[in-house]
């Protein structure tokens, strides 16, 4: 009868060892199982990372559209070639034709973050907060990172960190420079640097309304006026309820 036995240090490192081997087997299966079925992000172009782009502009969907249009067009206007990235293949950006502006869908989750973690570009500007915090990593090879507003709140809303790795920041009014600039005090952060532009797709929409047959009816009786403030997504207030915009 042989009877084997291993002091607790040893039988410690063994199982460490052994639950160590498991997952990083774990983890290989499952990165090849999303490599082959694509899961976790929808395959778009896979760009060449020896590529140079100069100014690109990054949207995660035809929802930001009209955010970055503007911007689009007064870049043509000024003989300044542009790209743009969505990961949308539904975004209007991808059919509009702008001069010197060149779009491109590079997929979306993990599939767009691969291709925008080793992007090579001098500058990108992109809506999507939290750099160098969430999936969005920053490139070695982009020399300049700017966040540009999207709505009219206020950045207060947003989760921790979500400007502080960006070096510019274009926004929609002066308290959000405020706010910014005592953020980055507190952090013992760089100042970056700031832009007030106001929200570009509200020029947009008043381009749009001017264009629109519209009626004004006042209520003789006074009646009380009920604002109702749209919400964001699916569950938006306007998409379970019966009211149409």
């Amino acid at each position: 009868m042989i009877i084997a036995y291993i002091d607790p240090g040893t039988g410690s490192m063994l199982i460490s060892a052994t639950i160590a081997m498991v997952s990083v087997g774990f983890f290989m299966l499952k990165g090849f199982i999303y490599r082959k079925f694509s899961i976790g992000g929808d395959k778009g172009e896979v760009l060449d990372p020896s590529r140079k782009f100069g100014l690109v502009f990054y949207s995660e969907g035809r929802q930001y559209w009209n955010v970055f249009k503007p911007l689009l067009e007064e870049c043509s206007s000024r003989g300044l070639e542009t790209t743009y990235f969505t990961s949308d293949k539904s975004d209007p950006g991808l059919t509009e034709e702008i001069k010197g502006m060149e779009a491109i869908y590079i997929g979306t989750g993990r599939e767009a973050y691969f291709n925008l973690n080793r992007l090579n570009a001098d500058l990108v500007v992109m809506t999507t907060p939290g750099l160098d915090v969430l999936e969005i990593k920053r490139s070695s090879n982009v020399k300049h990172y700017c966040k540009i507003s999207h709505a009219t709140g206020s950045i207060n809303s947003y989760k921790a960190f979500s400007v502080d790795y960006f070096d510019s920041v274009m926004i929609g009014g002066e308290g959000d420079k405020h706010v910014i600039r005592e953020l980055e005090e507190l952090r013992n952060l760089p100042n970056k640097k700031i832009e007030i532009i106001g929200n570009t797709y509200l020029d947009v929409s008043r381009k749009e309304l001017a264009q629109r047959k519209t009626e004004t009816n006042f209520f003789k009786d006074k009646r009380p006026t009920i604002l109702i403030s749209p919400t964001w997504g699916d569950h938006a207030f306007s998409e379970n309820t019966d009211i149409k915009s």
